[in-house]
Parts: C-alpha cells; sequence; structure tokens
C-alpha cells in the first residue's frame, strides 16, 4: 500500500471523497485521471507555436485547401448548357429494356424521336400502293 503522503496527492479536494472515490471506483478512476492528464499534455504539444506540423487533431483537415465549394458556381469549370428538342433513341434496344420483343422492328440501326421507326417493308408499301 502507498504511503498516505503519496495518496494525499491528488485532485479531489478532500480525504473523504478520495476515499469514497477509491471505494466506488477503484483503479478505474485513477486511469481515467491519467488518461486526462495525458490528453491535455499530448493537446498542448500538439497545437506547436508556430506554422509547423501539428500532430494531432487540428482545426482543419489537411484537404481544405483542395476541396472547391462555391453555392454561385457549383462546377469549377465553366459549363455550357445546350437544350435540344428531343433525343433520338434506338427503338429495338427499348423494346428489349421493357421486354417486349413482339414491338421490335428487327433493326438495332433504326433510330426514332417518337414511337417505332417505320420499317422498310412499310415504306416499299406505301410506295407501291395506287393513289385513288
Amino acid at each position: 500500500m502507498a504511503p498516505a503522503q503519496a495518496r494525499l496527492q491528488t485532485t479531489v479536494p478532500t480525504m473523504w471523497q478520495y476515499s469514497w472515490h477509491a471505494v466506488t471506483f477503484g483503479t478505474q478512476f485513477q486511469i481515467d485521471a491519467a488518461e486526462k492528464q495525458l490528453f491535455v499534455h499530448s493537446a498542448q504539444e500538439a497545437k506547436g507555436t508556430g506554422k509547423g506540423l501539428r500532430v494531432g487533431k487540428g482545426a482543419r483537415h489537411w484537404t481544405a485547401p483542395m476541396v472547391y465549394s462555391s453555392e454561385t458556381n457549383p462546377y469549377p469549370i465553366d459549363l455550357e448548357m445546350v437544350q435540344v428538342s428531343q433525343v433520338a433513341f434506338v427503338w429495338d434496344e427499348y423494346c428489349d429494356k421493357f421486354k417486349q420483343a413482339q414491338h421490335k422492328v428487327g433493326d438495332y440501326k433504326q433510330a426514332t424521336y417518337q414511337g417505332a421507326p417505320a420499317t422498310p417493308q412499310t415504306q416499299e408499301m406505301a410506295v407501291d400502293t395506287p393513289d385513288s
């Protein structure tokens, strides 16, 4: 057991509180106090006095200067927006996506802006049909 003089060198203000903590918390109280003191000492050393290397957790992350952030211009480059009135798509791929094989025209080169494209057979029939 430690001498009485060593036991009284503590941050607890009274002997009664020291004894209460020793009974209630035991060794864990002493370990917590030592960790707190070590953390305070480490934090003071990590701050440093100048702009040198900061050991420990600083106020800003080291990548902060590299992160671009702006609410008025969210992209760091100028973007040109081109509006289009229609977008062409391949009809057979569209039918594949929705599993509608019966509506395919049979040619993946046929693109359309709206609805099924005219098939070559339909176009030939339209040309051969006489007008009345």
